[in-house]
């Protein structure tokens, strides 16, 4: 008999999980068992920003560039090569400024000033619209969606509870504080962060050594992903022999 696939919660919005499972081997995914558990919903605003008399908008976040208006060949600055590539598909002219947001401030801060507006989820980071106001840039914020919270599913408190611990990708502080909040006394999981910001409110919980990409990119928590379930799959395979 084969060893017990792993599983691997799932945090992110409801229809941004694919795009991780579709990054994994086959091999990998043969070996994971998906258990989403979306710890925040996108909540659409019912408002249209005035795009009429700016520069360029900044995107940080696919799911405001699939709530913002079409793109008509207007400028966008973006963070992540695939929000740029989902912008570019909107009608948007999509430049990819940096895999975060330090990164897009140091681009943007090089060029002339020039009127942005960064749309944007109600809850943030990288404070990139204050920033760019001290380089000289006119930068307004415009709120397309909330991010409500939800708990964790009962299939992720179950696997939290099991063994083999899951897996459990994080990709924003305030997903890993939420997830962080959830824990109770006992559970064990394999936490992959982001970035070092977004491991902060989960370090040290869970028993596991906390993973982090060489780049917080889609594609490298993939790699990082994959490296642990063969690592976990030698492991327990060891054992189901002994």
């Amino acid at each position: 008999m084969g060893a017990a696939q792993i599983p691997i919660i799932l945090t992110r919005p409801e229809g941004t999980n694919d795009a991780l499972l579709e990054c994994l081997s086959p091999r990998a995914r043969d070996l994971l068992l998906p258990i989403l558990s979306p710890l925040i919903e996108i909540v659409p605003l019912t408002v249209t920003p005035d795009l009429s008399q700016i520069d360029a908008v900044i995107f940080t976040s696919s799911n405001a560039v699939r709530l913002a208006p079409e793109g008509a060949d207007r400028i966008a600055f973006c963070v992540g090569a695939r929000t740029t590539a989902l912008a570019r598909d909107r009608g948007w002219h999509a430049v990819l400024s940096g895999e975060n947001a330090d990164a897009l401030v140091a681009e943007l801060a090089m060029q002339e000033p020039g009127h942005f507006v960064h749309l944007a989820g109600r809850h943030r980071r990288g404070e990139i619209a204050r920033r760019l106001t001290e380089a000289g840039h006119t930068v307004d914020t415009f709120v397309l969606y909330e991010q409500r919270a939800r708990p964790l599913t009962d299939a992720a408190r179950a696997a939290l509870a099991a063994r083999p611990s899951p897996i459990v990708p994080l990709f924003s502080p305030r997903t890993a504080m939420l997830f962080a909040e959830s824990l109770r006394e006992g559970e064990a999981f394999v936490p992959v962060a982001l970035s070092r910001a977004v491991a902060g409110p989960v370090v040290g919980r869970g028993g596991r050594t906390m993973h982090i990409p060489r780049s917080p990119t889609l594609d490298e928590m993939a790699r990082t992903i994959e490296k642990i379930a063969f690592g976990l799959a030698w492991v327990e395979g060891s054992r189901g022999g002994e």
